[in-house]
């Protein structure tokens, strides 16, 4: 009997095991144990396995209805446990049990085997494998994963990767950039990809990707080399974020600026223009006045009727700047009222012409017109008013002597199509583009040194929009310009 017990402790020091009572109290080591996890016998016999180890939530919840989970488990049971807070260096260890019942002796219920230990570097680490987390990685991540191999082909990707691009997972392996971009995108990132292969070198960048489908993205993206367990080169990964959304909220953030400078510039012109279009002509005003005060004074009569003219002329000028003022002001602000109704273009054409009739007549410049009776619109009276009253009035500033001026009407569709040409000096084909931009300084002296208000135009763009139209000029040089614009048919 001695014997056979020698030897079943002999056979037994092979597996290091521990002895416990029906409450999980350890009744003892075997040395193996002892030797192998290095903690000393003292410090186990007589503990419950809770005081010795911190069993994993799993590992508890097993340990809590013993009897019943080792029925089913065919009376086996695998456990996950660490280290207790005794001093055994810096490192924790993680062990692996498994429980069974133990036969060979009343006291001792159980027999808990160790199977494996390990030390641990990361003692946060929850139960998951490095397989575990990487499936993890590739089935969630939102950004997109790939691996390829020296010939550009996907050998793993994630799956958002695949979808992104209509594939299936399987579908997608094997693929290359040529297979999901245009030409000359796939060319330039095999460029690169061969480039990192080449020099062992990664590569960050944001890159614009052309579609095959014509549409177009926006990716940042890290890429690396792809070594071996020899530190052999054997392909590249990366991965990829689309920044398209981005990309698109920065554009519009430049064009917000180009907006706001240009709004900028046009105040900055337009205090320009207020500062010098109504300072000079008061001036004259001003000057003219002081001096018809002296003249009468001195009874100069013929000299004081004499420059009369002049503060006539200035004074017209200054209203004609404060109307167009109040005019584009009022469009800026939205305030003015846009009420567009059926208008015949005769009679707001004579009354243009009767308007500016002195001002013709100076230069000797011709009015003329085609449109009949029958010409209606539909229109804002007073806009339209506004706009034919600027073209016409610049027209003159820029004609001579002879020349003529004629407002044109001609149906297209359902819309009438006005023009005001004239026969003038025509204006230069590099000032023709920024016409009707506020902050670019266009104003040319007319043909007797007329100044403009730098705002008749401008005003006129501003209406003609606000009837969703668009107002163009044609010009050459010597021979004339014509500007023109269409309105809905009368209805």
């Amino acid at each position: 009997m001695e014997e056979a017990n020698q030897k079943y402790q002999q056979k037994n020091t092979l597996y290091a095991y521990l002895l416990l009572d029906e409450q999980l109290r350890i009744i003892s080591p075997n040395p193996a144990f002892t030797k192998f996890t290095n903690i000393p016998q003292d410090e186990l016999e007589g503990f419950t396995l809770a005081s010795c180890f911190k069993f994993n939530s799993k590992s508890l919840n097993r340990l809590s209805n013993l009897p019943s989970i080792l029925t089913e488990s065919f009376g086996l049971l695998k456990l996950t446990a660490y280290s207790p807070s005794m001093d055994q260096g810096s490192k924790i260890f993680r062990y692996r049990f498994l429980l069974i019942e133990n036969g060979d002796q009343e006291e001792a219920r159980y027999r808990l085997l160790l199977t494996k230990y390990s030390a641990m570097d990361n003692e946060f680490r929850p139960e998951v494998s490095d397989k575990h987390l990487f499936d993890l990685l590739l089935r969630e991540l939102t950004d997109a994963i790939y691996f390829k191999d020296l010939k550009g082909r996907f050998f793993l990707t994630n799956q958002l990767h695949a979808q992104k691009y209509e594939f299936s997972y399987q579908d997608f392996i094997g693929k290359t950039d040529f297979d999901l971009f245009t030409d000359e995108h796939a060319a330039q990132a095999w460029a690169d990809e061969q480039e990192i292969i080449r020099t062992g070198k990664p590569l960050s960048i944001e890159e614009k990707e052309t579609h095959k489908d014509g549409s177009i993205t926006w990716a940042s993206t890290t890429k690396l080399p792809l070594f071996d367990e020899s530190d052999n080169i054997v392909g590249t990964y990366g991965i990829s974020k689309d920044i398209t959304q981005i990309k698109e909220v920065e554009r519009e953030l430049r064009r917000t600026k180009k907006l706001l400078e240009e709004a900028n510039a046009s105040k900055d012109r337009f205090f320009s223009i207020v500062a010098h279009d109504l300072k000079s002509p008061f001036s004259a005003i001003l000057g003219f006045t002081e001096l018809f005060a002296e003249m009468m004074a001195n009874k100069e009569y013929e000299e004081a009727l004499k420059y009369s003219s002049v503060v006539h002329q200035a004074a017209k000028r200054s209203f004609l700047f404060i109307n167009n003022l109040l005019d584009w002001a009022s469009s800026q602000s939205g305030r003015i009222e846009f009420k567009p109704g059926n208008l015949l273009l005769k009679p707001l054409v004579k009354d243009v012409f009767s308007l500016l009739a002195t001002q013709a007549n100076a230069k000797e410049v011709k009015l003329k017109t085609n449109i009949t009776q029958g010409f209606g619109v539909f229109a804002d009276k007073d806009m339209l008013h506004a706009i034919l009253r600027n073209l016409v009035s610049n027209a003159i500033k820029y004609s001579r002597a002879d020349d003529e001026i004629f407002i044109r009407a001609a149906q297209k569709e359902q819309n009438i199509e006005i023009s005001v040409s004239d026969t003038g000096i025509g204006i230069p084909a590099d000032k023709i583009p920024i016409l009707f931009q506020l902050g670019e300084e266009v104003r040319t002296p007319g043909t007797n040194k007329e100044q403009g208000t730098g705002l008749g135009l401008i005003v006129c763009k501003e209406f003609v929009e606000k009837h969703n139209g668009s107002l163009h000029v044609k010009s050459i040089q010597n021979k004339g310009s014509v500007f023109y614009f269409s309105l809905p048919m009368h209805s």
